[in-house]
C-alpha cells in the first residue's frame, strides 16, 4: 500500500499546486515563482537574493539539454539545475540578486531551460534602477593659512585705499 500512495500524493499535490499555486507551469516544468522583480533598486546597490524551485511534474523524466542563466550581469544567479535527466517530482533552486546599473531605467533578463520535449522555457527577470546615486562635492574650506593671508590682503588693501583717499 506505501508504494502505491507516495506516487498518489505526489500527483494530488501536483494537482493541487496547479490549481491553486501561484507559480507558472511552463509544460513540463513548474516555475515556482514564475518571475522575479526588482524594482526601484538604488544604483550601485545589491538587492536581496530571491529563489525559484523548478520541478519536473511530468509523471515521466524530462531530459533538458540546455540550462541558461541570464547574460545580463545586473543578475547575479548560482543553482543547482543540472542539464540532464530531471526524474518525475525532481526539483532544483536558482537563487538571483539584482545590482542596479548607475543607468536609470528597466533591466531584464531570461533564465531558460531548453528540452527536446518542450523547447525552450523562460523564467522572467526583472529589475529597475533609479540611476547614479547623488554623489555630495565637497567644496575647499580655506585652512587657517589662508584666512590669514586673506584677511592680511584685506587689511593691506584697506589700508592702502584710505591712503590714497586721504592724499586726494
Amino acid at each position: 500500500m506505501k508504494v502505491f500512495a507516495q506516487p498518489v500524493l505526489q500527483i494530488l499535490f501536483a494537482l493541487a499546486v496547479l490549481c491553486c499555486g501561484t507559480a507558472a507551469k511552463a509544460q513540463g516544468l513548474y516555475f515556482d515563482p514564475a518571475t522575479l522583480s526588482f524594482p526601484n533598486t538604488e544604483a550601485g546597490s545589491t538587492s536581496v537574493t530571491q529563489q525559484i524551485t523548478v520541478t519536473n511534474f511530468d509523471p515521466i523524466a524530462l531530459n533538458v539539454t540546455a540550462v541558461t542563466p541570464p547574460a545580463n550581469p545586473a543578475f547575479s544567479v548560482t543553482h543547482n539545475c543540472p542539464v540532464g535527466t530531471y526524474q518525475p517530482f525532481a526539483s532544483c533552486t536558482i537563487e538571483v540578486m539584482f545590482t542596479a546599473p548607475s543607468a536609470a531605467g528597466p533591466v531584464q533578463d531570461v533564465f531558460q531551460f531548453e528540452s527536446a520535449t518542450y523547447g525552450t522555457q523562460d523564467i522572467r527577470l526583472s529589475g529597475s534602477s533609479d540611476g547614479a546615486p547623488v554623489v555630495a562635492t565637497p567644496t575647499a574650506v580655506p585652512t587657517t593659512s589662508e584666512w590669514a593671508l586673506l584677511l592680511l590682503t584685506a587689511l593691506l588693501g584697506g589700508a592702502a585705499f584710505f591712503t590714497a583717499r586721504r592724499k586726494s
